[in-house]
């Protein structure tokens, strides 16, 4: 086990105040023992450069009850969050918005188009269900629609539902919404400093704890599974750094125990990649199932450098950071067909937090530009890569979601740290953590099959 001055040191000064793409190199220097640092066809993509909002009207058949309210409003704020719609509630006659066998008129739907709008999507509540259509406002054709059933306690459930149905039909792509978030929330100072992990909605809304232990708690990973959804991250414990893993309920179980640091789990179906150092340096392991032999652990680098962040592949590829070939970590592939390793990402520098998308075939990672780490995205089919940060305030640790239009990362400032949003796309980005709270490590979902 790892014993001395230099974990301690390590333990208590520096993992609550650096970032994990710098702490893996630092760890180099400190020890040699421990790692180092369905409807019609719409032609608008949220994939697609867009600049300018859509425009969507929410026309509330006046009659319905606070629920249809509440739902309406939960509704707008999870389709409004990208920046991507601008969504105006409109109370309405029904006589004055639906035709007799409840078809929205035409002559409304022209009405607001010259208002403006581009789609309307009309709620109309029916005794405990609501019935939601949307339209194109410039043809006046239906789009899609639904009837659904509705209470009080399922209001923001159903919100999130309709939502991921209708970013399907808006802009041909799943959306976030069934999805969540996890972070870590430092809590503290000085000597008595923890990290706890949350979760919140994929916007960052209804933050709930999930690791709550009294020690350090970093690097949460979501495991492949979406029935039983699992938080992986990494425990300080007394003699070295353990890989756990907790369901949505608190309930906690060991995963790795080794010498030095475990941490930082990537899924792919049954088999999970994550990082070992009891060897000395940090190296990246396969935990695999083996075709019902029984799981088994595959080293897959052999080199004197610390290989971190590791991203499996759903073929049996990984992509990780490595400083094996120079002082500043790289980017590599790691090809399982013919265990060969080559850089990914060309340049020079410092890469870090390497994060890949299974939808665009795209790796976000960040990188040192001017002494401040910025947000690059690399296509992996043409080779190419493109900054999307240049702004103060160094940005680490990025996630895509499960939808591959969004990153979801942490931005550093004066010793506060906060979680941002951002929409590939458009380079947008906004801030889902508030100010009074130090935040960091964000890592996303995938879908889950029903809502938690």
């Amino acid at each position: 086990m790892v014993i001395n001055g230099k974990f301690e040191w390590i333990r208590n000064v520096l993992w609550p105040r650096v970032g994990l793409a710098f702490l893996c190199l630092v760890f180099t220097l400190c020890s040699a023992s421990v790692l180092a640092d369905n409807g019609a066809s719409v032609t608008v993509r949220a994939t697609d450069l867009q600049h300018e909002a859509t425009k969507i009207a929410f026309v509330v058949i006046r009659g319905g009850k606070a629920l249809l309210t509440d739902f309406a409003q939960e509704l707008a704020h999870a389709i409004t969050y990208s920046k991507q719609c601008d969504v105006d509630l409109i109370r309405s006659k029904r006589t004055s918005v639906l035709r007799s066998h409840d078809t929205i008129k035409s002559s409304y739907l022209k009405k607001l188009e010259q208002q403006g709008y581009d789609f309307a999507l009309v709620l109309h509540q029916i005794k405990r269900e609501i019935e939601w259509s949307l339209y194109s406002v410039d043809d006046a054709s239906f789009i899609g629609g639904k009837r659904i059933k509705i209470n009080k306690k399922n209001v923001h459930a159903k919100a999130l539902t309709v939502a991921q149905d209708n970013w399907q039909y808006l802009f041909s792509d799943r959306g976030p919404f069934m999805s969540q978030i996890a972070y870590c929330v430092k809590q503290g100072s000085g000597g008595q400093v923890i990290k706890r992990i949350y979760r919140a909605d994929f916007d960052g809304s209804n933050p709930r704890l999930v690791v709550g232990m009294p020690t350090i708690n970093v690097a949460p990973r979501w495991n492949d599974d979406s029935d039983y959804p699992l938080l992986y991250y990494s425990e300080m414990a007394a003699t070295n750094v353990r890989l756990m893993a907790s369901n949505m309920d608190g309930k906690r179980r060991l995963i790795c125990d080794m010498d030095g640091l475990n941490m930082l789990a990537s899924f792919a179906g049954n088999d999970v990649a994550f990082c070992l150092s009891a060897g000395g340096t940090s190296q990246v392991y396969l935990y695999k199932d083996a075709s019902g032999k029984g799981k088994r652990f595959v080293q897959i680098t052999h080199n004197k450098g610390n290989n971190i962040y590791p991203q499996l592949l759903a073929g049996g590829d990984i992509i990780f950071c490595s400083d094996f070939e120079s002082r500043s970590p790289k980017i590599y592939r790691y090809y399982s067909k013919n265990k060969d390793v080559s850089r990914l990402v060309s340049g020079n520098g410092f890469f870090a937090s390497p994060a890949y998308s299974t939808v665009t075939d795209s790796v976000a990672y960040t990188k040192l530009v001017a002494g401040v780490s910025q947000l690059f995205v690399h296509d992996c089919t043409t080779g190419k890569s493109r900054q999307l940060t240049s702004s103060k305030g160094h940005k680490e640790e990025c996630a895509w979601s499960p939808c591959g239009s969004f990153l979801v990362f942490s931005v550093s400032k004066s010793r506060s740290s906060r979680i941002a949003m951002m929409h590939v796309p458009t380079k947008r980005w906004w801030y889902v953590s508030p100010k009074n709270q130090e935040c960091s490590y964000p890592t996303w979902s995938g879908y889950f099959n029903r809502y938690f």
